[in-house]
């Protein structure tokens, strides 16, 4: 079995970001280094955050080897849902392009 120590400041500093960010994946992945630290397994950790294995496998991983571990709780650029335009957004990107 597999677990991720964490430091006191570790623990602390995760425990605030689980509680005050507002982005889902940070929220999921912060509790899920949380749970792991309480020595659960990942089987058990995947099934309570809903994140597959394989990615707290890689989590994991990331967190154990990077310097600046909250680097890998985010999600890199470029990935997720992109954000959608409005109406008006798109109208002014019309009136540019027939400006020229």
């Amino acid at each position: 079995m597999r677990f991720v120590r964490l430091s006191e400041e570790e623990k602390s500093e995760l425990e605030k970001l689980y509680k005050t960010n507002s982005n889902s994946v940070i929220r999921n992945r912060c509790l899920s280094l949380l749970y792991s630290n309480e020595q659960r397994s990942i089987k058990e950790v995947s099934q309570l955050v809903r994140i597959f294995r394989h990615n707290l496998e890689r989590l994991f991983d990331s967190w154990e080897s990077v310097q600046d571990k909250y680097k890998t709780l985010s999600i890199s650029a470029g990935r997720g849902a992109k954000v959608k335009l409005s109406i008006m957004m798109m109208l002014i990107g019309f009136y540019r392009l027939m400006a020229f």
